[in-house]
């Protein structure tokens, strides 16, 4: 059995209250806790949106990002909870210099699990 421990940060995500920022070598998780509820993807952009936590460099080509949503969707939305490794996006039109960054938010919504 496993327990999932609930954060004030997770609750924030959940809710759609912000996003945050998954590093290159991170995996971006999404869990909804309710049994009712399914996760709908509400914002997903790749790329070298801004400096932060994952890019500190300086460099001139930050603002270069992809929308990412419909391959982060496709993952994530329908299920109770997902996991999809950052490194596996694209984003085809920045040039890439450096390791790219996701910037994403997801919402719980009342549904059943439609994916399998």
């Amino acid at each position: 059995m496993s327990v999932s421990v609930v954060t004030e940060r997770d609750r924030a995500v959940c809710s759609g209250a912000g996003f945050r920022e998954y590093c290159h070598n991170e995996t971006f998780r999404a869990t909804c806790y309710h049994p009712d509820e399914v996760i709908t993807i509400k914002h997903a952009h790749y790329g070298l949106m801004s400096h932060g936590r994952c890019f500190d460099v300086q460099y001139s080509d930050v603002g270069c990002y992809a929308d990412v949503i419909g391959q982060v969707a496709g993952v994530c939305s329908g299920r109770r909870s997902c996991e999809l490794d950052v490194s596996t996006l694209k984003a085809d039109n920045c040039q890439r210099a450096f390791a790219f960054f996701l910037n994403a938010s997801y919402t719980c919504v009342k549904g059943t699990n439609y994916v399998t």
